[in-house]
């Protein structure tokens, strides 16, 4: 049975900044051994883990200005009015 490889984080900055250099994936992944979808792998989820916290910010944005345009209007905006 094969044992999974841990990465520190530091060892996962390491190829970050190989890459930033202007190094070759393919070299990077060669000279780190580990394979070159392992690296865009990496970079996916931090382009992802960004985006969720772009998004996360927005809505409490647009959160809290609800709650501002609620007091302000005198009436929570998500309440729902009952047909009779």
């Amino acid at each position: 049975m094969t044992t999974r490889r841990e990465f520190t984080k530091a060892f996962k900055q390491t190829p970050v900044r190989r890459l930033e250099s202007g190094r070759s994936a393919a070299e990077v992944a060669r000279a780190l051994q580990v394979h070159p979808s392992d690296l865009q792998v990496e970079r996916k989820i931090g382009q992802q883990a960004m985006e969720i916290d772009f998004l996360k910010r927005a809505l409490q944005h647009v959160e809290e200005q609800r709650r501002l345009r609620a007091r302000k209007n005198g009436s929570p905006s998500t309440s729902r009015s009952r047909r009779k």
